[in-house]
């Protein structure tokens, strides 16, 4: 490890004390401002290490870059959410970040042999992931039921793609996706829910979890690029 990389190990755990910290002594926007540190500085090291390490996979450090970016991006939108366009510009900001990560992972399909049945499993629990979230957030919000589609659309892809190497592979890596394509679909359901139709929880309790699961989604999808070729 080179100065950079130890520069980001410290703010990520600076900024996870820091946000321990506020919690505890309810310090006020602390939290949230140090939380969007979690992200950027936790992938950029994985990417950091990738580039130490196996620096002629330029493909996967370019694409993961973009990925990182677009996420932090949102994240901080979603923040500082002061007008109605700041939703919209998070939104799209997410689907450019998943869409960054099938660039990356859809190469399973050209190893890989991909089994019927397993995509009749993947795509009834989908189908039934979509039918719980939209129940949760009502028939009165049909529209944002109709928005969640492309996204969900996507993570079912990348989380078909996880499965899939997860099947043939069985190692490390394909662990790792697919723990983070797990955590991506819990965090997506989450946040929908409790942006739209919120289930009554502590705000703290309520943001840790949300902070939590995009975090590590992101950390271990970022993760998996570089265990796969190592």
């Amino acid at each position: 490890m080179i100065l950079i990389d130890w520069i980001l190990l410290g703010l990520l755990i600076v900024s996870i004390l820091l946000y321990i910290i506020a919690n505890i002594k309810k310090v006020k926007y602390l939290d949230g401002i140090s939380a969007l540190f979690f992200i950027p500085a936790s992938c950029s090291l994985i990417i950091r290490l990738l580039n130490n390490y196996e620096p002629d996979s330029n493909h996967i450090i370019f694409i993961s870059c973009f990925a990182v970016i677009f996420i932090s991006l949102r994240e901080f939108f979603i923040w500082f959410n002061i007008h109605r366009i700041m939703k919209y510009v998070s939104q799209a900001l997410y689907v450019l970040n998943l869409i960054s990560w099938i660039q990356l992972y859809k190469t399973t399909f050209y190893i890989y042999h991909t089994n019927g049945l397993w995509t009749l499993i993947v795509i009834l629990i989908f189908a039934l992931l979509y039918g719980f979230l939209s129940i949760m957030i009502g028939k009165d919000n049909y529209k944002i039921s109709l928005t969640a589609i492309i996204p969900f659309i996507l993570i079912g892809y990348l989380n078909y793609s996880a499965v899939i190497s997860y099947i043939n592979l069985h190692d490390l890596s394909t662990i790792v996706l697919l723990a983070g394509t797990i955590l991506l679909i819990a965090d997506f359901i989450f946040f929908t829910i409790q942006t739209t139709k919120p289930v009554e929880m502590n705000r703290k309790l309520e943001h840790t979890l949300r902070i939590a699961l995009i975090a590590l989604a992101q950390f271990c999808i970022t993760s998996s690029g570089l265990l796969m070729i190592k």
